[in-house]
């Protein structure tokens, strides 16, 4: 069954999933002895199948460091291949909990060296901005026309004339905390949390406006909804007080009514994000 599984995997992938879906005693970290003893995760990466790989990281019984005949796990595939969509399909197996980015080739080539080597920005990108510990400085041996020796990524991302790439590795040793929190504001991977506070904010600025308002016309503040409110005034300026000077303008702008007080959460998550970056260069 598993041989004609991964059969179906090349020729239709749709027709893979509901073959899988429905017969659950398949062998889901199968190798095919005749493919280099590539598992369907390595196929679905290599291949640039998001669905089949999102599909099979599901799994509750996925190996997702299962290496091929070559030591190469899934990860290391979606970082040599070509496809234009293995940076998608990366970019889901760092999600996954398991992933392990230490892990080596027989020539001791990592996941990043393998990007490094091929050029790939975008999956050195994903790759820094994940948090996962990396073996940055893994040393391997190139052995290639004009292109002997022994490099770590960012030497054979020199070699190789990827300049990006080797700038970015360069600046992610000098700085490793700054470079992945930058990766991860460009990455998209950070919003969530500065649209939580954006929202929290808002609330806390828009109640300090009410207290103002409702001094301004002398009405009674002893009831429950103004003691509400006053609390959140305190809270505004406390958290108000930690932004940058931009955001604060903007806030305050919103919570004395001013002409031109609406804060948009992209305009907040724009600041909130360069705050993020600044206090992560100062550590």
């Amino acid at each position: 069954m598993e041989s004609a599984l991964f059969a179906k995997l090349y020729s239709s992938p749709w027709a893979f999933a509901t073959l899988l879906d429905t017969h659950p005693e398949i062998n889901i970290n199968w190798a095919n002895p005749d493919s280099e003893r590539w598992t369907f995760l390595h196929v679905a990466c290599f291949e640039g199948l998001c669905e089949v790989v999102k599909l099979l990281l599901a799994h509750p019984h996925i190996d997702v460091n299962q290496a091929c005949k070559d030591s190469l796990t899934p990860v290391a595939l979606c970082c040599l291949s070509s496809n234009p969509k293995a940076a998608t399909t990366l970019a889901f197996l760092l999600e996954h909990p398991r992933v392990d980015l230490t892990l080596t080739s027989e020539t001791r080539r990592t996941p990043l060296w393998w990007a490094a080597y091929e050029g790939g920005i975008d999956k050195v990108k994903r790759l820094l901005a994940s948090g996962k510990p990396l073996r940055i400085g893994e040393i391997s041996l190139l052995s290639e026309p004009n292109l002997q020796g022994h490099y770590t990524a960012k030497e054979v991302a020199d070699v190789r004339g990827n300049r990006a790439v080797s700038e970015l590795l360069g600046n992610y040793e000098e700085n490793p905390s700054l470079v992945r929190m930058q990766l991860r504001v460009e990455l998209g991977l950070a919003p969530a949390m500065a649209t939580g506070l954006f929202a929290l904010t808002v609330g806390l600025c828009d109640g300090y406006y009410r207290v103002r308002r409702n001094l301004e016309h002398d009405q009674e503040c002893l009831d429950w909804d103004i003691r509400r409110d006053r609390c959140s005034a305190i809270r505004f300026f406390a958290l108000v007080a930690v932004l940058p000077m931009e955001l604060q303008m903007i806030l305050c702008r919103r919570a004395y009514g001013l002409p031109k007080g609406n804060i948009s959460s992209r305009d907040f998550e724009t600041a909130f994000q360069r705050l993020i970056i600044q206090e992560n260069s100062s550590r």
